[in-house]
């Protein structure tokens, strides 16, 4: 983020955050969208900048996780 920053000005790097942010959250509500690709990878495009990134449903099991309606893959995402 520093690097988007510093060459494009801060209103700029808010719009790449925000647009990421919001793929990172579309993609934790709906990863089955995405279709699997090498060793279940999921690609994720940004629309509007030339980047990607790159993500696995995984199932976690752990006692300290949410159970049923409230375990999802967007934990996965938090605090990014």
């Amino acid at each position: 983020m520093d690097y988007r920053e510093n060459v494009a000005g801060p209103e700029l790097a808010d719009e790449f955050y925000a647009e990421l942010q919001f793929y990172f959250e579309k993609a934790a509500d709906s990863p089955e969208s995405y279709s699997a690709r090498e060793r279940d990878l999921r690609r994720v495009n940004l629309k509007r900048f030339p980047c990607h990134f790159l993500f696995r449903i995984v199932d976690i099991i752990d006692s300290n996780w949410p159970q049923g309606d409230e375990a999802g893959h967007d934990l996965l995402f938090q605090d990014l």
